[in-house]
């Protein structure tokens, strides 16, 4: 995951990059052996035609194969080089070929990353007379800055992600990787021809890979390396490039921009703006209530956010019975769900009972989210998740009957069920589950984890008030549940967070016939996917997202 959030992801891919290494790695050895120009230009050409064929005709290859032929066809022939002519051709055949090739990522970052190092770099290195620096440095700096300039958009948009320390990584690591590419070169060669020395090269290529790794390791560890921002809209990304040309062209004195001398002011001021148009809080909560039903398959997550801006989420979905692969589910879902709304915190963790399709996410959030509290029962079966909290020195609370909840001061959440101490005994674990209902003005959720016959009718006989306008059902729609307890809720909408084609039989079809008759809308995660409601207190809004 580190190699997202430190900027290093492309050196694990075969791009526009390699095929640099690959051209370098031939002008040395050309060089090394005294080969004349004009010789090992021709010999480049097919050197460049076999790598790129060999690993796939992959976008970003075929775009850095077709420039460097270009480049090398003009300097066989004596003619100009001319990049903006080169990086068009390339993408013109490549679209040719396939347009669709124009909504890939890898399509995106490798042009993108190509025409900031070449159309940015330029204006970048001219600050190099201002700096102290060496020149080799400095070069490497004005690539990198370029490339992460010209990207930053695009990572945005379908990664959330602002990377710091990105420069920094890729001034330290992109080196190193060019010369573990070669020493893995060298040591294949070699073991053609003597594999004991072919082993001491592999064994150092071996030592190489593991600086890199802790390299990589130790650059993602330092605060602050990486943000996820909200996802911003798609016209942030146009707008961002064209406030790059403008920025640049300013800075080079083709255009003035009003009451903005030409300089590090405009430069300074156009940056700026670019920045807030993309890390702007576009899908803020706006003085509304969000509450996210995430589809995590068979299993609960429930991410609430409240009007004032803070965030709780219930749940952290997992994989029922099987606890050795539950947190798959917060790795490669919850998290990155969260990580799409530009959530890099959560006020309060939520654990309604510890079943692995309830908690398996737990380590997964834990590990890559701030976390300020965690609120469990006073079940037993938490052992191993208030250990993994306070690992992570995460508060942890037991919360019971009659207890709330202060998130956000608009709006109650209150804990319904189970009680505290000896009231949970007796109870099965699924009964045990946390029970919050949350009162937004005239809006009102009910959370009901897994709760079964038992406790539903205790929450009955007890007198609370249950009706609500949303309603988690319990326990995935099953069959065990207490008819006059969903008609004592009496929804408008019933959402029924459950795994396509489960082994379980959930929903089971007298559950949902049971809530269809006191005519509440069912929502499904199997059928539907994931499931957004907001309101402002009095209209509820109903999205759902269905993913391929």
């Amino acid at each position: 995951m580190y190699y997202y959030t430190a900027g290093i992801i492309h050196v694990l891919c075969v791009s526009g990059l390699h095929v640099g290494f690959v051209l370098a790695g031939v002008y040395l050895i050309a060089g090394a052996l005294g080969v004349p120009k004009r010789l090992y230009l021709l010999i480049l050409v097919p050197v460049l035609i076999f790598y790129a064929v060999m690993t796939g005709l992959g976008p970003a290859v075929f775009r850095a194969s077709v420039m460097a032929v270009l480049v090398l066809a003009a300097a066989l022939l004596g003619r100009e080089r001319d990049w903006p002519t080169a990086v068009a051709l390339a993408a013109g055949v490549l679209l040719l070929i396939n347009p669709l090739y124009i909504h890939e990522l890898g399509f995106q970052l490798s042009f993108a990353a190509t025409w900031g190092i070449l159309y940015l770099g330029p204006l970048l290195g001219g600050f190099r007379i201002r700096c102290s620096l060496p020149h080799w440095l400095t070069i490497s700096l004005q690539v990198t800055l370029a490339a992460q300039l010209a990207t930053m958009p695009l990572l945005i948009y379908h990664f959330n992600l602002i990377s710091f320390i990105a420069p920094l990584a890729n001034l330290l690591l992109v080196p190193l990787v060019g010369v573990i590419m070669l020493a893995g070169f060298t040591g294949c060669v070699t073991g053609l021809v003597f594999l004991p020395f072919a082993e001491i090269i592999n064994a150092g290529t071996g030592a190489l890979i593991d600086l890199f790794l802790a390299l990589a390791g130790m650059l993602n560890s330092i605060p602050g390396a990486a943000a996820y921002v909200n996802t911003p809209p798609w016209s942030a990304v146009p707008l961002w490039f064209a406030g790059l040309v403008l920025m640049a062209e300013t800075v080079r004195g083709q255009y003035k921009l009003p009451g903005i001398n030409r300089g590090k002011t405009g430069l300074a001021v156009v940056g700026v703006l670019l920045m807030l148009v993309l890390i702007w809080p576009w899908d803020g909560t706006g003085g509304r209530m969000q509450v996210h039903f995430v589809d995590v398959g068979q299993g609960d997550s429930i991410l609430v956010r409240f009007p004032g801006g803070k965030t709780m989420l219930v749940d952290t979905g997992g994989r029922p019975g099987e606890p050795d692969e539950a947190r798959v589910t917060g790795d490669a879902v919850v998290v990155p769900y969260l990580r799409h709304l530009g959530i890099n915190r959560l006020n309060a963790l939520v654990i309604t009972h510890p079943h692995e399709d309830h908690a398996g996410g737990v380590p997964a959030v834990l590990e890559k989210l701030k976390v300020d509290a965690m609120v469990i029962t006073d079940a037993p079966g938490y052992d191993e998740i208030i250990a993994l909290a306070a690992s992570f020195r995460v508060p942890v609370y037991r919360a019971g009957t009659g207890q709330a909840l202060q998130l956000d001061e608009r709006v109650d959440v209150l804990v319904l069920a189970p009680g505290k101490g000896d009231a949970v005994d007796g109870l099965s674990a699924n009964d045990a589950s946390l029970v919050l209902r949350l009162d937004y003005r005239d809006s009102s959720f009910l959370l009901t984890g897994d709760i079964e016959e038992q406790a539903q009718r205790l929450l009955l006989a007890g007198g609370t008030d249950l009706q609500s306008d949303v309603f988690k059902v319990p326990h995935h729609g099953s069959r065990s549940y207490e008819p006059r307890f969903y008609n004592e809720v009496a929804p408008e909408f019933a959402v029924i967070q459950v795994g396509e084609n489960n082994r379980f039989g959930h929903p089971a079809a007298d559950a949902v016939d049971t809530l269809m008759s006191s005519d509440a809308r069912v929502l499904r995660t199997d059928r539907d996917g994931a499931v957004l409601i907001t309101t402002e207190g009095v209209n509820i809004k109903v999205q759902t997202v269905k993913t391929p």
